[in-house]
């Protein structure tokens, strides 16, 4: 696993510059003659496209108009103290229509207040999605830092994601909206509605065509928002690249001691899709136990070590908001 940089490495004495993203406004600072490095050569073309980087780069880009967006709107849930168990549905009057989340991880995950957003924070969100995606035309992404670059992708991802959800909004799961790589049907993860750079783009390839190859770090699986209860949380912070790593690390312990990150069953351990969505970043069922079982800590980490199968399909599709993306729970003809 690649240790990440980290951004106090990079800065030294130099004067911080700024990149005003959605405003428009551009500072290149002073960056003297600074060449690109290239990562490890890759055959695939958009891993090759966003493998260059400048590790002695001071730009910053400023995340301030989504800093702003989250701290206003995302509920921190704060860390879970115990495992809970699944509880009846509860049932609509006179019905055997059922409502509201009765899984462990029911009461988890940072919620966003999704019922509240008018067109102005949609256009925002819009706004700061297309102003990420257009950066590249005015500052060459290669021109920046790791850490710059990884804040840059985790919250053009989370936007992107906010802005799929709230298209559908009120909707209660999620389920329709990414499925496995190997299922049938088509989802908007695989849907190729992003352009950086040149390069035609779906929430997907971004994961595994951009993060998990570039960075090889288990980490960056904890900053992929999924709008759904059972993925990594949404902070309350856009990502910097002075503060990304810290960010994801943080992530990292509240996802796996939770009742999303795994369950043991006997002998059989039952981990989160997002295991099976990051498998490349894990060379091994043992690999990824090593991993849980650095974070993990009691209560959660009970049962661990007699994993001997791992099954990837724990998961909580229910929305990550307040309201479970319902306006009204009443009698079943209302």
């Amino acid at each position: 696993m690649r240790r990440p940089e980290k951004p106090g490495q990079e800065q030294g004495g130099a004067m911080r510059c700024r990149t005003l993203l959605v405003l428009g406004l551009l500072c290149l600072g002073p960056m003297g003659a600074a060449k690109a490095v290239a990562g490890p050569a890759e055959t695939d073309p958009v891993t090759a496209a966003f493998s260059a980087y400048d590790p002695n780069s001071v730009i910053t880009l400023d995340h301030g108009v989504w800093d702003a967006l989250l701290s206003k709107t995302v509920v921190f849930a704060g860390r879970s103290r115990e495992r809970l168990g699944y509880v009846p549905p509860k049932k609509y009057l006179k019905s055997n229509l059922t409502y509201g989340d009765n899984s462990p991880s029911r009461f988890e995950n940072n919620r966003v207040v999704l019922h509240r957003f008018d067109d102005t924070h949609r256009t925002l969100v819009r706004a700061y999605r297309e102003g990420l995606e257009h950066l590249p035309e005015r500052l060459p992404l290669a021109r920046l830092n790791r850490a710059e670059q990884l804040a840059f992708w985790l919250n053009l991802y989370n936007a992107r994601v906010m802005e799929l959800v709230l298209a559908r909004y009120p909707i209660r799961k999620l389920t329709l909206l990414r499925r496995e790589d190997d299922e049938k049907g088509a989802d908007v993860w695989h849907e190729r509605n992003l352009r950086v750079a040149g390069q035609s783009l779906s929430l997907r390839d971004i994961e595994t065509r951009i993060l998990f190859p570039v960075w090889h770090n288990p980490l960056v699986l904890y900053g992929l928002w999924q709008g759904a209860v059972g993925g990594p949380r949404l902070p309350t912070r856009a990502y910097t690249g002075q503060r990304v790593w810290e960010m994801l690390e943080s992530n990292a312990v509240e996802f796996i001691n939770s009742n999303r990150g795994f369950r043991p069953d006997g002998d059989r351990l039952r981990v989160s899709r997002l295991y099976r969505w990051g498998a490349a970043l894990f060379s091994s069922d043992t690999a990824l136990l090593r991993h849980l079982a650095r974070y993990a800590v009691p209560p959660f980490s009970n049962g661990l070590e007699q994993a001997q199968t791992i099954e990837r399909r724990l998961y909580n599709w229910h929305v990550a908001d307040l309201i479970d993306g319902t306006y009204y729970q009443g009698q079943w003809n209302q």
